[in-house]
């Protein structure tokens, strides 16, 4: 991975963790001085060496600058960069996590999709579509063995014909079922 990339993927990483602090004593106040609870989120600052406090890092920022970026906890730091570094270097070594190849393409290609056997339609999940698309069809479809074994077991709703482990509690959500 090029250093851009990686500086770019910790600061996501840091972001991400920065803005999930909490402190369950700060006593919140509302307008005319209505209680709201206590606790607060908040974005915890990140410090650096030359830059100081920051509660946004820029994404210009060197590779260098960016890895003396800490949390200071009183006396204690925890240097944030540093570490996610650390994790990054072992989902690589460890687990063959590829970062900067990014999922451009979130389609199927034509390859993972099967004829309808009722429209000949190219589709990813053909029992889904003959399901919804074909549901006065869905008997004969589902007497196929294969069908059935790729099913698992699962209902199939005739409301809105999504498969489910239990049809308890969809009665009421199901789109098809309320009208």
């Amino acid at each position: 991975m090029r250093n851009e990339e990686r500086k770019q993927v910790l600061i996501k990483m840091e972001k991400i963790i920065g803005l999930n602090f909490f402190n369950g004593n700060i006593q919140n106040w509302g307008p005319n001085g209505q209680w709201l609870g206590e606790g607060r989120a908040f974005r915890y600052p990140v410090r650096l060496n030359k830059l100081g406090s920051k509660k946004i890092i820029d994404k210009d920022i060197s590779i260098e600058e960016l890895m003396t970026g800490r949390y200071a906890f009183g006396a204690n730091q925890l240097h944030i960069f540093r570490a996610l570094d650390e994790i990054l270097n072992m989902l690589q070594n460890d687990y063959d996590l590829k970062i900067g190849e990014k999922k451009k393409n979130l389609k199927a290609d034509c390859s993972q999709k099967s004829a309808c056997p009722f429209c000949t339609k190219k589709v990813v999940d053909v029992d889904m579509h003959v399901s919804q698309s074909h549901a006065d069809e869905w008997h004969k479809y589902v007497e196929d063995d294969h069908v059935a074994k790729r099913l698992n077991g699962k209902t199939r709703c005739s409301g809105c014909g999504s498969f489910l482990k239990t049809m308890k509690g969809h009665d009421e959500r199901c789109p098809g079922t309320l009208l």
